[in-house]
């Protein structure tokens, strides 16, 4: 657990709104699995200075005992200090323990079944700042599995990060905390992210998802990275038929494409689209849809009540 020092620095569809104009990004460069850190733990420190905490400046690492922080822009890119706030205090309320908190196991979802399946994603809503475009979001990864880790431990570690890469008055470099857990094997980042571009509808009582059903269907999404081809049944070469619905009690989410157009996508880059519209309309009460999914940007995915 980090200091308590820490801790001073803190919180289809009728009538869309637009929620971000911004297009979808390649999100592999942090880790190149979704769920094991293409990362070595003994050698974080290159072209970088130990230095106390404090005193942090970009691209530097700091030792907190086997916990380590990382203000890093070339990965981490550079969020907004309100959308982060927001963010840090939405996993915080998905934290409901109590008082006490022995630590949770968490692992990649296709090979068990753990407390928390891998890789698990916050993003922000940012109605603080009156925009919904969620630029910050919190990812965990681990380098082994299972992982045992303290909700305590992840908020105090966001808020490290939050303190020292992008407080207030100082450069605004995102950043990650290493070595957390029983067997420091487990990651958290907290970093700057382009969405897919996400339109949510009017607040209409009849079409909101129910959002705890959306959490757990997204939840038990497949997240496998390789390519695969989406499209019509009996278009040559489909791996995966479009249209398809995944449905969870209140919640529903549907993967389309135009009539014969195919495309090339992973599950995991849909899983992406689906915490998006998750994170920025089902948490305000809303449905949401997100189009040019896809290489040839060609798909489209809806979250809605059935």
């Amino acid at each position: 657990m980090l200091p308590n020092y820490l801790l001073l620095s803190l919180h289809l569809l009728p009538s869309l709104v637009l929620s971000s104009p911004l297009k979808s990004s390649d999100d592999t460069s942090f880790f190149s699995n979704p769920s094991f850190a293409d990362i070595d733990l003994t050698n974080t420190t290159t072209n970088s200075t130990i230095q106390p905490l404090l005193q942090l400046n970009p691209d530097t690492t700091a030792n907190l005992g086997a916990v380590q922080i990382r203000c890093e822009r070339s990965t981490m890119g550079a969020p907004p200090y309100a959308s982060c706030l927001e963010v840090i205090g939405r996993m915080r309320n998905d934290f409901s323990r109590g008082p006490f908190d022995p630590p949770r196991s968490y692992g990649p979802r296709e090979l068990a079944v753990w407390e928390v399946g891998l890789p698990k994603r916050w993003i922000s809503s940012d109605v603080v700042v009156r925009t919904a475009d969620g630029r910050c979001i919190i990812d965990l990864r681990q380098s082994a599995a299972p992982s045992f880790v303290r909700d305590t431990d992840l908020h105090s570690s966001a808020l490290g990060i939050q303190s020292q890469c992008i407080r207030a008055g100082f450069p605004i470099n995102g950043g990650h905390a290493l070595g957390l857990g029983e067997k420091d094997d487990f990651n958290l980042a907290l970093r700057g992210y382009i969405p897919p571009s996400v339109r949510c509808t009017r607040k209409v009582p009849s079409l909101r998802p129910v959002l705890t059903d959306c959490q757990t269907l997204i939840g038990d999404m497949n997240v496998i990275s390789w390519p695969m081809r989406f499209g019509a049944r009996g278009a040559q070469g489909v791996q995966e038929v479009l249209p398809k619905t995944l449905r969870e009690g209140g919640c529903q989410i549907t993967f389309s494409a135009p009539a014969n157009r195919e495309d090339t996508a992973s599950w995991y880059d849909l899983w992406q689209a689906a915490v998006a519209m998750n994170g920025m309309c089902v948490q305000q009460g809303r449905s949401g849809v997100t189009a040019g999914l896809g290489a040839n940007h060609n798909i489209m995915a809806v979250v809605s009540r059935p």
